[in-house]
Protein backbone atom coordinates (compact mmCIF):
# COMPACT_ATOMS: atom_id res chain seq x y z
CA UNK A 1 0.00 0.00 0.00
CA UNK A 2 1.54 3.58 -0.60
CA UNK A 3 1.10 6.35 1.19
CA UNK A 4 -1.81 7.78 0.29
CA UNK A 5 -4.13 4.23 0.67
CA UNK A 6 -2.62 3.71 4.15
CA UNK A 7 -4.23 7.53 5.10
CA UNK A 8 -7.46 6.93 3.76
CA UNK A 9 -7.94 3.06 5.18
CA UNK A 10 -6.88 4.04 8.91
CA UNK A 11 -7.34 8.42 8.78
CA UNK A 12 -5.09 8.53 12.46
CA UNK A 13 -2.22 8.25 9.95
CA UNK A 14 0.15 10.48 8.59
CA UNK A 15 2.72 8.76 6.45
CA UNK A 16 5.75 10.48 4.11
CA UNK A 17 4.23 10.78 0.59
CA UNK A 18 7.13 8.14 -0.66
CA UNK A 19 6.80 5.93 2.24
CA UNK A 20 5.13 1.97 1.71
CA UNK A 21 3.12 -0.22 3.66
CA UNK A 22 1.91 -3.86 3.99
CA UNK A 23 -1.01 -4.73 5.75
CA UNK A 24 -1.46 -8.46 7.03
CA UNK A 25 -5.17 -8.81 8.11
CA UNK A 26 -4.27 -12.23 10.06
CA UNK A 27 -2.06 -11.07 12.04
CA UNK A 28 -3.24 -10.19 16.09
CA UNK A 29 -1.46 -9.44 19.41
CA UNK A 30 -1.15 -11.79 22.71
CA UNK A 31 -1.51 -10.94 25.91
CA UNK A 32 0.78 -12.13 27.58
CA UNK A 33 0.32 -12.15 31.11
CA UNK A 34 -2.67 -14.45 30.09
CA UNK A 35 0.21 -16.66 28.35
CA UNK A 36 2.51 -16.82 30.90
CA UNK A 37 -0.22 -18.12 32.95
CA UNK A 38 -1.51 -20.82 30.88
CA UNK A 39 2.41 -22.10 30.74
CA UNK A 40 2.47 -22.12 34.58
CA UNK A 41 -0.93 -24.42 34.54
CA UNK A 42 0.64 -26.42 32.05
CA UNK A 43 3.67 -27.05 33.83
CA UNK A 44 2.37 -27.42 36.91
CA UNK A 45 -0.45 -30.15 35.86
CA UNK A 46 2.36 -31.91 34.49
CA UNK A 47 4.26 -32.21 37.16
CA UNK A 48 6.87 -29.32 37.02
CA UNK A 49 8.34 -27.72 40.29
CA UNK A 50 8.08 -23.79 39.68
CA UNK A 51 10.73 -22.28 42.10
CA UNK A 52 10.38 -18.13 41.18
CA UNK A 53 12.37 -15.46 42.82
CA UNK A 54 15.69 -17.99 42.56
CA UNK A 55 18.55 -16.84 41.04
CA UNK A 56 20.94 -18.93 39.26
CA UNK A 57 24.12 -18.86 40.35
CA UNK A 58 26.60 -20.81 37.82
CA UNK A 59 26.57 -24.15 35.87
CA UNK A 60 28.65 -26.74 36.85
CA UNK A 61 29.67 -30.11 34.16
CA UNK A 62 32.37 -32.30 36.35
CA UNK A 63 30.44 -35.01 37.41
CA UNK A 64 27.10 -34.64 35.55
CA UNK A 65 24.85 -31.75 35.48
CA UNK A 66 24.62 -29.22 38.65
CA UNK A 67 23.01 -26.02 38.30
CA UNK A 68 23.68 -24.04 41.83
CA UNK A 69 20.69 -21.25 42.93
CA UNK A 70 20.24 -19.20 45.81
CA UNK A 71 17.97 -21.89 47.14
CA UNK A 72 20.53 -24.89 46.96
CA UNK A 73 22.13 -27.47 44.06
CA UNK A 74 20.25 -29.26 42.06
CA UNK A 75 21.63 -32.08 39.59
CA UNK A 76 20.04 -33.11 35.96
CA UNK A 77 20.86 -35.28 32.84
CA UNK A 78 19.71 -32.38 30.43
CA UNK A 79 19.12 -28.66 31.19
CA UNK A 80 18.04 -25.92 29.20
CA UNK A 81 18.98 -22.43 29.79
CA UNK A 82 17.40 -19.57 28.55
CA UNK A 83 18.44 -16.64 30.80
CA UNK A 84 17.42 -13.71 28.96
CA UNK A 85 18.71 -10.58 29.97
CA UNK A 86 21.06 -12.20 32.31
CA UNK A 87 23.20 -14.64 30.65
CA UNK A 88 25.91 -12.39 31.62
CA UNK A 89 25.48 -13.39 35.11
CA UNK A 90 25.63 -17.05 34.20
CA UNK A 91 29.27 -16.22 32.93
CA UNK A 92 32.20 -17.79 32.28
CA UNK A 93 29.93 -21.62 32.19
CA UNK A 94 27.79 -19.78 29.98
CA UNK A 95 28.71 -17.12 27.32
CA UNK A 96 26.61 -15.86 24.26
CA UNK A 97 26.79 -12.74 22.83
CA UNK A 98 24.01 -11.78 24.37
CA UNK A 99 23.72 -7.66 25.12
CA UNK A 100 20.90 -6.50 27.43
CA UNK A 101 19.44 -3.09 26.98
CA UNK A 102 16.59 -1.08 28.87
CA UNK A 103 13.43 -0.39 27.16
CA UNK A 104 10.49 1.52 27.24
CA UNK A 105 7.38 1.69 26.35
CA UNK A 106 4.25 3.86 27.03
CA UNK A 107 0.52 4.07 26.82
CA UNK A 108 -0.83 7.42 25.58
CA UNK A 109 -4.22 8.44 25.42
CA UNK A 110 -6.35 8.95 21.79
CA UNK A 111 -8.90 9.62 20.13
CA UNK A 112 -10.39 6.00 20.22
CA UNK A 113 -12.98 6.45 16.89
CA UNK A 114 -9.75 6.28 15.10
CA UNK A 115 -7.20 4.16 17.15
CA UNK A 116 -9.70 1.48 18.81
CA UNK A 117 -9.39 -2.12 18.39
CA UNK A 118 -10.63 -2.73 15.66
CA UNK A 119 -10.38 0.59 13.89
CA UNK A 120 -6.55 0.11 14.05
CA UNK A 121 -4.36 -2.63 13.55
CA UNK A 122 -1.28 -3.44 14.87
CA UNK A 123 1.64 -1.63 13.74
CA UNK A 124 5.23 -1.05 13.16
CA UNK A 125 7.30 1.92 11.29
CA UNK A 126 10.27 3.19 11.10
CA UNK A 127 12.70 6.17 9.28
CA UNK A 128 15.38 8.26 10.26
CA UNK A 129 13.98 8.75 14.03
CA UNK A 130 14.01 5.02 14.55
CA UNK A 131 12.11 2.34 14.31
CA UNK A 132 9.00 2.35 16.36
CA UNK A 133 6.13 -0.77 16.79
CA UNK A 134 3.02 -0.45 18.88
CA UNK A 135 -0.75 -1.80 19.22
CA UNK A 136 -4.14 0.29 19.14
CA UNK A 137 -6.13 1.16 22.05
CA UNK A 138 -7.47 -2.16 23.44
CA UNK A 139 -10.59 -1.54 26.14
CA UNK A 140 -9.64 2.04 26.49
CA UNK A 141 -6.04 1.76 27.28
CA UNK A 142 -4.26 4.30 25.38
CA UNK A 143 -2.06 3.57 22.17
CA UNK A 144 0.73 1.49 22.89
CA UNK A 145 3.51 2.08 21.46
CA UNK A 146 7.61 1.18 22.24
CA UNK A 147 11.01 1.71 20.15
CA UNK A 148 13.06 -1.50 19.10
CA UNK A 149 15.94 0.13 18.36
CA UNK A 150 17.96 2.75 20.33
CA UNK A 151 17.93 1.68 24.62
CA UNK A 152 20.19 2.00 27.55
CA UNK A 153 22.55 -1.03 28.22
CA UNK A 154 22.26 -2.65 31.68
CA UNK A 155 23.56 -5.22 33.59
CA UNK A 156 22.40 -7.94 36.14
CA UNK A 157 23.12 -6.24 39.41
CA UNK A 158 22.55 -2.77 38.25
CA UNK A 159 19.76 -0.72 39.70
CA UNK A 160 17.17 -1.18 36.88
CA UNK A 161 15.79 2.54 36.21
CA UNK A 162 11.48 2.90 36.30
CA UNK A 163 10.01 4.61 33.31
CA UNK A 164 10.76 8.29 33.39
CA UNK A 165 14.32 8.28 34.29
CA UNK A 166 15.43 9.86 31.24
CA UNK A 167 13.91 12.88 29.22
CA UNK A 168 14.17 10.22 25.86
CA UNK A 169 12.10 7.84 27.94
CA UNK A 170 8.61 9.71 26.85
CA UNK A 171 10.36 12.21 24.42
CA UNK A 172 11.46 9.31 21.78
CA UNK A 173 7.69 7.63 21.69
CA UNK A 174 5.98 11.90 21.79
CA UNK A 175 8.33 12.49 19.04
CA UNK A 176 6.89 9.39 16.69
CA UNK A 177 3.97 10.02 17.07
CA UNK A 178 3.34 13.44 16.50
CA UNK A 179 5.44 12.48 13.40
CA UNK A 180 3.00 9.14 12.24
CA UNK A 181 0.17 9.20 14.62
CA UNK A 182 -0.74 12.76 16.10
CA UNK A 183 -4.11 11.91 16.95
CA UNK A 184 -2.62 9.25 19.41
CA UNK A 185 0.14 12.11 21.01
CA UNK A 186 -2.24 12.55 24.45
CA UNK A 187 -1.51 12.21 27.85
CA UNK A 188 0.88 9.44 29.35
CA UNK A 189 -1.34 7.38 30.37
CA UNK A 190 0.79 4.60 31.23
CA UNK A 191 4.73 4.16 31.13
CA UNK A 192 7.09 1.00 31.59
CA UNK A 193 10.70 0.05 31.70
CA UNK A 194 11.53 -3.72 29.89
CA UNK A 195 14.62 -5.74 29.45
CA UNK A 196 16.05 -6.71 25.85
CA UNK A 197 17.91 -9.23 25.11
CA UNK A 198 19.70 -8.99 21.47
CA UNK A 199 21.95 -10.69 19.64
CA UNK A 200 24.42 -9.13 17.47
CA UNK A 201 22.38 -9.84 14.07
CA UNK A 202 18.87 -10.00 16.11
CA UNK A 203 18.64 -13.62 15.01
CA UNK A 204 17.96 -16.48 17.64
CA UNK A 205 20.60 -18.65 19.16
CA UNK A 206 19.28 -22.01 19.95
CA UNK A 207 22.07 -24.28 20.21
CA UNK A 208 24.54 -26.87 22.25
CA UNK A 209 26.82 -26.20 24.51
CA UNK A 210 30.48 -26.11 23.15
CA UNK A 211 31.36 -27.88 26.47
CA UNK A 212 28.66 -29.16 28.25
CA UNK A 213 26.92 -32.12 26.83
CA UNK A 214 23.53 -32.01 27.73
CA UNK A 215 23.02 -28.65 28.33
CA UNK A 216 20.61 -26.52 25.12
CA UNK A 217 21.15 -22.97 25.22
CA UNK A 218 18.48 -20.50 24.13
CA UNK A 219 18.75 -16.38 23.76
CA UNK A 220 19.27 -13.39 21.88
CA UNK A 221 15.16 -13.07 21.16
CA UNK A 222 16.07 -9.82 20.29
CA UNK A 223 12.39 -8.13 21.36
CA UNK A 224 10.26 -10.61 19.27
CA UNK A 225 10.97 -13.87 20.93
CA UNK A 226 7.84 -14.12 22.99
CA UNK A 227 5.45 -14.85 20.06
CA UNK A 228 7.62 -17.71 18.82
CA UNK A 229 7.98 -19.53 22.69
CA UNK A 230 5.53 -22.69 22.16
CA UNK A 231 7.60 -23.28 18.68
CA UNK A 232 11.04 -22.78 20.35
CA UNK A 233 9.73 -24.81 23.88
CA UNK A 234 8.26 -27.73 22.21
CA UNK A 235 11.55 -27.75 19.66
CA UNK A 236 13.75 -28.01 22.70
CA UNK A 237 11.56 -30.52 24.67
CA UNK A 238 12.35 -32.73 21.59
CA UNK A 239 15.97 -32.09 21.45
CA UNK A 240 15.89 -32.80 24.86
CA UNK A 241 14.37 -36.12 24.92
CA UNK A 242 15.56 -37.42 21.50
CA UNK A 243 19.18 -35.63 21.47
CA UNK A 244 18.53 -34.62 18.02
CA UNK A 245 18.70 -31.27 16.85
CA UNK A 246 15.70 -30.56 15.18
CA UNK A 247 15.75 -28.99 11.29
CA UNK A 248 13.53 -26.25 12.00
CA UNK A 249 11.13 -25.67 15.32
CA UNK A 250 8.08 -24.51 13.27
CA UNK A 251 7.58 -23.88 9.18
CA UNK A 252 5.54 -20.65 10.25
CA UNK A 253 8.42 -19.16 11.84
CA UNK A 254 8.77 -15.89 10.46
CA UNK A 255 11.99 -14.91 11.74
CA UNK A 256 15.66 -15.96 10.66
CA UNK A 257 16.06 -18.57 13.23
CA UNK A 258 19.52 -20.41 13.82
CA UNK A 259 19.12 -23.80 15.30
CA UNK A 260 21.37 -26.19 16.03
CA UNK A 261 23.84 -25.61 12.76
CA UNK A 262 27.40 -26.78 12.56
CA UNK A 263 28.03 -24.78 9.47
CA UNK A 264 26.81 -21.46 10.17
CA UNK A 265 29.81 -19.88 11.48
CA UNK A 266 28.20 -17.11 13.44
CA UNK A 267 26.27 -19.05 15.83
CA UNK A 268 29.12 -21.22 16.31
CA UNK A 269 31.46 -17.71 16.91
CA UNK A 270 28.84 -16.86 19.65
CA UNK A 271 30.02 -19.43 22.03
CA UNK A 272 33.96 -18.56 21.25
CA UNK A 273 34.40 -14.83 20.43
CA UNK A 274 34.23 -11.72 22.93
CA UNK A 275 30.58 -9.72 22.55
CA UNK A 276 30.79 -7.24 20.31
Amino acid sequence: MDAAEIEARWPGWTVPAHYRGLYEPDAGYLYSERCVAAYRRVALAAGAELLTDTAVLGIEAKRGLTVKTSRGEFAAGKIVVSAGAWFKSLEPSVKLPVRALRKVVGWFEADERLFRAGAMPGFTFGGPSGGYYGFPSIGGAGVKIGRHDGGRPWQPGERFEPFGAYPEDEADLRAALREFLPGAEGRLIHGAACKYELSPDDQFIVDAHPEFPGVLLAGGFSGHGFKFASAIGEALAEWTESGIPPARPSAVLAFPLLVGNRSFNPIRRSFTHEQP
